[in-house]
């Protein structure tokens, strides 16, 4: 175990945004089989749904905020400016991440054929990503304090994601439960048009 330790410190020292997008798209995929198996939504596992948020964790958030924390220490060095960080990842970095987070859900799946761009329902975007929002400002700030406060910095990722994981669930259903209610939108249009296409019995 020991080894194991000190192999994952030694490669996060090489290789910081490899190891910790590695650990990011684990985690992400615990947690949203998590979410199906708390509110499943078929007979099997939806392994394109934990596939596509495995990919969000991996391609976006641990390069954003491996990015953004390196801002914020290059601009504000040190641990004794830790409320103005949590102030600012609240209101700055979270808001954006979750737009994009939302969005990148929708593509993946468009380009993996799953879904059809007239189902994606892209105006419901912004809704949903600010409620997400909203949601984790109730939450995230807790742990981000000691984040910001306490943890060293080449870590902080891995510890966001390590507390992460039971909100991941809660976002991992909201994205699953977005992606339902679009095909239940589909449906409940496209039954009228099929109606009214076949004529009166």
């Amino acid at each position: 175990m020991r080894r194991c330790l000190q192999w994952y410190r030694e490669m996060n020292a090489r290789r910081p945004l490899a190891v910790k997008s590695a650990t990011t798209c684990c985690i992400f995929s615990a947690s949203d089989t998590c979410a199906q198996f708390i509110n499943p939504q078929g007979k099997e596992q939806d392994l394109r749904r934990t596939l596509d948020f495995a990919l969000c964790g991996a391609g976006l958030t641990a390069p954003f905020f491996h990015g953004w924390y390196l801002i914020l220490d290059a601009r504000l060095p040190g641990k004794r400016f830790w409320p103005i960080k949590l102030a600012m990842d609240a209101t700055l970095a979270a808001p954006v991440y979750i737009f994009l987070l939302m969005g990148m859900q929708r593509c993946l799946r468009l380009v993996g054929g799953s879904e059809s761009s007239d189902n994606l329902r892209w105006e419901a975007w912004p809704t949903e990503a600010y409620n997400l929002w909203v949601d984790g400002l109730k939450v995230c700030p807790a742990y981000q304090a000691v984040n910001f406060a306490l943890v060293p910095p080449a870590y902080r990722v891995q510890w966001m994601n390590g507390c992460q994981f039971f909100w991941n669930i809660y976002v991992a259903y909201i994205c699953g439960h977005a992606k339902e209610q679009e095909r239940s939108l589909v449906a409940d249009v496209a039954t009228p048009v099929a109606t009214q296409r076949a004529g009166p019995p």
